[in-house]
């Protein structure tokens, strides 16, 4: 067979658009969209129309980048829609090509969100539900109703209430009800993409619960509602079961209070009540000593997710909370993201999606484009950014200093949205190359001396690197230096704290690891707070505690019942 030459391809390759793009017509003889042929296919043929929609998208792939990029979206999303509706059960099916044919741009926000943690047959339920109810207010609200649909498919488990699932199309009903009322809601729901609302969502009160909340008329954000709230109750440290959805008011839980989970768990649902995208948060540390709200405000700069509310280094965005959809652990310096799909809309973060999943399926040659231009369309795809680094340090590894280059202006580009989350990131890639990992993080941490995270984050990589290669006494350097040093400035240095605790213990140095401990709480400032809550999540708590009961085991019990007291003035 003769080799094709560049014009032959190109010709092919137009052929083969052809069956996906539209060509120019008079109405009389306009064809059918792709939407209207699949919803008549896969009533009887789901295999087959699969099988196009995969053709389809793969030619609009490998037209890039000639196609243009709205043809390009249309063809990946066409195919997620499909691809989501096949293998559903024919009642199911049939229910979803309803709303497919009555609200495509629905059905496009739900390929966005939906994950294998959720039910196929319940969100079609659900969606046909919300489509035939409330038809308009879903046209208005598209992404809304995908956010509901995904988030609101099955149970939840919230503290002191164990599982609760509230119905779908009445919280979605009262959300709308209240943004209409501009004088309710905190953002504009029908402007923030699913990605973002999916934080909205997560909701334990009925919709009838919604409507009481919302008719109150508060608008109290999450971290101040946070704060209102009493610390603790004796009922409720006694196992006393926190109050019912149905009796959320203001003035309830202000009365009853609760311990870290359950308080925050308040601010949550009141702060989703008004508009607010909210998730919860654990500690850094290993020993999660407390829970605390984050949420998505705007002000005159833009989206931004407010992080008041976690003690210590609040900006740093240390913590780890759970994916609203899937329910799995993320970390919030990687939620900071979405703040960029907030401030782009809704037909950036649709671009930047389909770019997204376009990459995943094209070859190498124009994979590294299509990342790009979904970095371009919005920035808030964590997963984007990390395969974006992953090939252009496979790209530049013969350079002389071709990573060096590379992390230098990817941390310029990212630090900027998310300075944690792009340490991690270029952490996580040195440390899975195949050579030179301790001369590119030795380099990282002397380039980011005066970073107090990324210093430390760079230092924990070392020493762990130097265990993993045998070297434990040059391992116990790197993370005593930590701990001396930045103590005080940054919970990374508790990690190598705990990481010495380990490797002291097994060692039987119970004496050294006193000494230690002695000396890192000396240098540990008491936190100046009115709230017990954050003086106890506190490091000068944390490694108190630690110290009191390491002094008890040695039988110094006079040394621990001072050092109790000196403790227990720090709480107001």
């Amino acid at each position: 067979m003769p080799r094709m030459n560049k014009a032959t391809k190109s010709g092919i390759a137009a052929m083969t658009l052809a069956l996906w793009l539209p060509p120019l017509s008079t109405a009389q003889d306009a064809p059918q969209s792709p939407a209207s042929v699949a919803i008549e296919q896969l009533a009887d043929d789901p295999q087959l129309t699969q099988a196009e929609a995969r053709r389809a998208r793969d030619a609009a792939i490998n037209a890039w980048p000639s196609i243009e990029v709205a043809s390009l979206v249309d063809a990946v999303e066409h195919h997620a829609i499909v691809q989501f509706i096949a293998p559903l059960p024919a009642s199911a099916r049939s229910l979803t090509l309803e709303v497919w044919a009555s609200h495509p741009e629905f059905m496009g926000a739900l390929v966005r969100v939906f994950t294998d943690s959720n039910d196929g047959a319940t969100v079609a339920t659900i969606a046909h539900a919300i489509a035939m109810g409330q038809p308009e207010a879903m046209a208005t609200y598209s992404d809304l109703a995908a956010a509901v649909c995904v988030v609101l498919d099955r149970p939840h488990e919230y503290p002191g209430l164990g599982s609760i699932l509230p119905a779908a199309p009445e919280v979605f009903d009262a959300l709308v009800f209240a943004h209409q009322d501009r004088r309710v809601m905190a953002l504009p729901l029908d402007d923030l993409p699913a990605e973002v609302l999916v934080y909205l969502t997560d909701i334990a009160m009925t919709g009838e619960g919604l409507r009481t909340i919302i008719q109150e008329r508060r608008q109290t954000d999450p971290a101040e509602l946070y704060g209102r709230v009493p610390y603790k109750q004796a009922g409720l440290l006694a196992g006393e079961p926190a109050l019912p959805p149905e009796e959320f008011t203001f003035d309830r839980i202000a009365e009853r209070g609760g311990l870290g989970p359950l308080r925050s768990f308040y601010a949550e649902q009141l702060g989703q009540a008004f508009g607010y995208p909210v998730a919860l948060t654990t500690g850094h540390r290993g020993d999660e000593r407390f829970t605390a709200p984050v949420f998505l405000e705007r002000d005159r700069r833009g989206y931004r997710w407010n992080l008041q509310a976690l003690p210590e280094h609040s900006g740093l965005a240390l913590g780890t909370t759970r994916h609203a959809v899937t329910g799995e652990a993320m970390a919030v310096s990687e939620l900071l993201l979405t703040a960029d799909l907030a401030q782009d809309g809704v037909s950036s973060t649709r671009t930047a999606w389909a770019l997204l999943q376009a990459a995943a399926q094209a070859n190498e040659s124009t994979r590294t484009s299509l990342l790009n231009a979904s970095i371009e369309a919005s920035g808030g795809f964590p997963e984007a950014w990390k395969q974006s680094l992953e090939i252009r340090l496979a790209q530049a590894s013969a350079e002389p200093d071709g990573p060096q280059r590379v992390l230098t202006e990817f941390l310029d580009r990212l630090g900027q949205r998310s300075a944690v989350f792009a340490t991690q990131l270029a952490l996580d890639a040195i440390q899975g190359m195949d050579s030179g990992k301790a001369e590119l993080l030795d380099w990282f941490s002397l380039s980011n001396r005066r970073d107090a995270i990324s210093y430390a984050a760079a230092q924990l990589a070392l020493g762990d690197l130097a265990l993993a290669q045998g070297d434990r006494a040059a391992a116990m350097k790197i993370y005593e230096d930590l701990v001396n040093r930045q103590a005080d400035e940054t919970p990374l240095a508790l990690d190598a704290l705990a990481r010495l605790d380990t490797m002291l213990t097994q060692d039987g140095r119970s004496d050294e690891l006193l000494g230690l401990y002695g000396r890192t709480h000396r240098r540990l400032r008491a936190p100046r707070s009115s709230l017990e809550a954050e003086v106890r999540a506190s490091a000068f708590m944390a490694v108190g505690e630690r110290y009191e009961a390491l002094l008890r085991e040695a039988g110094r019990d006079r040394e621990a019942d001072r050092l109790r007291r000196q403790l227990d003035r720090s709480l107001p």
